[in-house]
């Protein structure tokens, strides 16, 4: 029998066993080695997919417009913009007399020049709850400016400060049912307000000499006549151009 050599086998196999594993886990490093020799450099680890850049928030305005609380207001106003429809909120006492509350939508401009906006809706807070177009000075409560407002009981008028401080004046109102257009003008020392039910045929609605600097802000306003209270309008067809007396005309 051959059992002396079956055992001398097993017994080899049993021993050949651990040292070959022993062997692979001593080799198993220098598998990884690249030809070269070196190791091969680790992969960097999954990073996650940049996201998307979002749409502007539905609450910002486009350059060259900035917005602004004017004055002690009760609440706090905001605006937004989305396809040239203007959304503005604002609270405020008024605008008038030798300091105004109310919130403006603006941006810088150089010497004379042009802004015309329709007025398509706002919510009726007050008698005197005011929607329109604004030069001015500064941004300083009291500052010199010039407006042209709807009001959803008054009508339209045009408003001006002459000087810093100084009380307010105005023109007599005009039936404006919303939506309705509003233009202001500046040459010189010049503003000019214009009205219209349809922006192509334009009533003047006031004139007034209010010297202010090259650089004024030109806009919109919104002052809801209840310091406790906003009112939101929508105003779209907002241009802002440079003018000369000359190109101002009315049909």
């Amino acid at each position: 029998m051959n059992t002396s050599k079956n055992t001398s086998k097993n017994t080899r196999a049993k021993t050949a066993r651990p040292l070959r594993a022993a062997l692979l886990a001593l080799l198993a490093p220098l598998s990884l080695l690249t030809p070269g020799g070196a190791a091969p450099a680790r992969p960097a680890p999954a990073r996650p997919a940049a996201a998307k850049p979002s749409a502007a928030s539905p609450t910002a305005l486009p350059d060259p417009w900035k917005e602004s609380d004017i004055g002690t207001v009760g609440v706090r106003g905001g605006a937004r913009e989305a396809g040239g429809v203007f959304t503005v909120t604002g609270s405020g006492e008024d605008i008038f007399g030798p300091a105004d509350s109310f919130h403006f939508v603006w941006r810088k401009w150089h010497g004379d020049g042009r802004i015309t906006a329709r007025v398509v809706r706002y919510q009726r807070r007050d008698m005197w709850t005011k929607v329109g177009v604004m030069m001015r000075d500064s941004r300083a409560p009291g500052a010199k400016f010039a407006d042209v407002l709807v009001t959803p009981d008054k009508g339209a008028e045009m408003q001006w400060r002459a000087a810093p401080g100084g009380d307010a004046q105005t023109t007599d109102q005009t039936p404006s049912p919303a939506p309705f257009w509003v233009r202001l003008v500046r040459a010189g020392d010049t503003l000019t307000g214009y009205v219209s039910q349809d922006g192509r045929h334009w009533q003047a609605r006031g004139k007034a000499a209010v010297p202010m600097s090259q650089d004024i802000l030109i806009g919109l306003c919104v002052t809801s006549h209840r310091n406790d209270a906003i009112t939101e309008a929508t105003v779209d067809s907002v241009t802002v151009d440079s003018v000369t007396v000359d190109s101002v005309t009315v049909e």
